[in-house]
């Protein structure tokens, strides 16, 4: 049988909850879906796969950082995003 790798401290271990890994492609897949909708205001330009492996890397960077400074970035995405509005 093969050997599991071990995680590290910037890996995330979905398999201890069954709902963990749904939970986290819910949280991918809104923000992707946000990410679209800013990019079609924006006038378009590029596309699904790139909305998705982003929403993907700040959902994920965001469930590796402590509480403080989840709070920080999620204040400064939002900062940003009503200054493009």
């Amino acid at each position: 049988m093969p050997q599991q790798p071990e995680l590290n401290e910037r890996q995330l271990d979905v398999s201890a909850s069954p709902h963990a890994a749904e939970e986290l492609h819910d949280q991918i897949a809104t923000r992707a879906y946000e990410l679209y909708e800013q990019r079609e205001r924006e006038g378009g330009g590029g596309d699904e796969l790139s909305d998705w492996l982003r929403a993907e890397s700040e959902v994920l960077a965001a469930h590796r950082t402590p509480a403080s400074e989840q709070t920080a970035a999620v204040a400064a995405g939002a900062a940003r995003e009503s200054s493009v509005s």
